[in-house]
């Protein structure tokens, strides 16, 4: 009976040590209270602006986790996302090029802005958080550069359908392209040897390199890859606001990697999953639509989310500490 109830305290302690099951407990309790604090909460509307809020977050998101798998982190997402609003704006203001050309530019900046930070990092062997860091500055400065810090409208239905368009009137077309990167990230970190590599990577860059793992490269695809996906982000920012300007995104990329780190992920990498990584974005986007409602202050919204950063980084720690154990 003794030894039961043992394995029964065990296998709930296992439970409720798991950081994805804790999460989506807190989830629950959090859309339980707003449905009762709002009654503009819980309805399909609401819930639709959650989804398209998050999928501005979660395609660059995807990026951000496979960097933070492989122990790195990428504080330029925000930037990238800014500059690519400001291109697509600025060339469609022109009215010289057609508006997938537009997009196709505005992919090619920032894949070029995860390509250098791949590069600074692998070449000159700067730490991730410092080369992100200053890339993040450089771009946004760019983007003001080109903006000269004005609204730049655009009024391409083409390129405002990524923001605003529905699937046959019903799927919005930002949540679409965030599950197809959701399923995409998934299938690629669970099931390719690219996938294995990553963590392995996070685990520990010198046995990595041991088993054959170029270690450079992957790194230099990683960050290559999410400036790419960042670039997506900013196709969507820009067709939802219908407009670029170089302030846009700011602080993004602290609800990004606040999402990776609630779904599980560590900051020495190696560990998390993609689905942890979406069940905290949806988090932080029910979060800040439940703070909107209640018109919680602005300024009180940015201490939330710090907090909620903190809280994240504290467990990371925990658990750290638990399995050196």
């Amino acid at each position: 009976m003794n030894d039961k109830k043992s394995a029964g305290a065990s296998s709930l302690k296992r439970l409720t040590n798991n950081s994805i099951f804790a999460l989506f407990i807190i989830y629950l309790v959090l859309v339980i209270y707003l449905s009762f604090a709002s009654k503009y909460f819980f309805t399909w509307n609401n819930f639709s602006n959650i989804g398209i809020s998050i999928s501005v977050l979660g395609i660059a998101g995807m990026g951000a986790t496979m960097v933070m798998f492989s122990s790195g982190l990428d504080l330029s997402i925000g930037a990238s996302m800014a500059i690519s609003c400001v291109v697509i704006s600025k060339i469609s203001s022109l009215e010289i090029l057609p508006w997938y050309l537009i997009l196709l530019i505005a992919l090619l900046v920032t894949t070029c802005v995860g390509l250098v930070n791949g590069i600074l990092i692998t070449v000159f062997g700067i730490h991730p958080t410092i080369v992100t860091l200053g890339i993040s500055n450089v771009v946004r400065g760019i983007a003001y550069v080109i903006s000269q810090g004005m609204v730049i409208s655009t009024k391409s239905p083409q390129i405002k359908f990524f923001g605003t368009g529905k699937l046959f009137g019903v799927i919005p077309v930002p949540m679409l392209l965030l599950i197809i990167a959701i399923v995409l990230a998934y299938l690629l970190l669970k099931y390719t040897t690219f996938g294995r590599a990553v963590y392995a990577i996070g685990g520990s860059e010198r046995a990595a390199h041991l088993a054959g793992i170029d270690v450079k490269k992957m790194r230099l695809v990683i960050f290559t890859l999410t400036g790419f996906l960042a670039g997506i982000s900013g196709i969507i920012l820009t067709g939802l606001m219908g407009s670029g300007q170089a302030s846009a995104a700011t602080g993004y990329e602290m609800d990004i990697i606040t999402a990776v780190l609630l779904g599980g992920a560590s900051l020495g990498g190696g560990k998390g999953s993609v689905l942890g990584t979406a069940l905290g974005l949806l988090f932080i986007g029910t979060l800040n639509n439940g703070m909107t409602l209640l018109n919680v202050d602005s300024y009180w919204q940015i201490v939330a989310k710090g907090m909620v950063l903190l809280i994240a980084v504290i467990f990371d720690s925990i658990r750290k500490k638990r399995a050196a154990r």
